[in-house]
């Protein structure tokens, strides 16, 4: 999946540029959420920005809609750095398969699951495209803490059970407060996609190892 050629982990800053123009769209985003809910009203809110069981506009923009300024600002952040260092490990095309992925796999999972339920609105976020960039650079990162060489020895066993384990922390306390935060199918829907984004970083991290 990776587009550069394999070579040392050095981060340079231009790895950081594509993944933060990621995440300042969900800024400007957020304001086009505001506007519109403001000035048209939540039907069009709705149509324009989340991703329902009918088809419109919603699924194209919900990987970069969010719910509020903080959810914004989290995803954000994880965008920008661990982004960033999947750029450094992978290249520019990798971090854009691993957003799509996430955010469409989580998305279309979370749409299923509202609709299995009395809910309003939608699914939207990028929160499953940044669990999707922790869990690829948590993956890889464990070359940092071994010699080229030494693949299969304590050291690599070490690091790699280290970074899986911290992995598996982070997205256990994530889906535990997802599950006893949130009542009900939403609560569901957003541990589910925390998983997926997961999954799908860490199934693209061992493959590009």
């Amino acid at each position: 999946m990776t587009d550069d050629p394999p070579r040392n982990w050095t981060i340079i800053p231009s790895d950081f540029l594509l993944p933060v123009a990621v995440a300042a769209l969900y800024g400007v985003v957020y304001l086009a959420q505001l506007t519109t809910v403001v000035r048209v009203g939540g039907e069009a809110h709705v149509f324009w920005f989340l991703a329902t069981a009918d088809p419109s506009p919603g699924w194209l923009l919900a990987p970069f809609a969010h719910a509020s300024p903080g959810h914004a600002a989290t995803n954000a952040a994880l965008t920008a750095l661990f982004g960033g260092l999947v750029v450094s490990l992978a290249g520019r095309r990798t971090f854009l398969v691993l957003f799509g992925a996430a955010s469409y796999l989580a998305i279309g999972g979370s749409v299923v699951l509202y609709n299995l339920g009395p809910l309003a609105g939608g699914a939207a976020g990028a929160s499953a495209a940044g669990f999707a960039f922790v869990g690829y650079v948590a993956v890889r990162s464990r070359d940092l803490l071994s010699p080229a060489a030494a693949s299969g020895t304590d050291r690599h066993r070490i690091a790699a059970a280290g970074a899986g384990a911290v992995l598996v922390a982070v997205v256990g306390v994530q889906v535990a407060a997802d599950l006893s935060a949130v009542r009900g199918l939403e609560g569901v829907a957003a541990a589910y996609g925390h998983l997926v984004g997961a999954a799908v970083g860490v199934a693209a991290a061992r493959r590009d190892e």
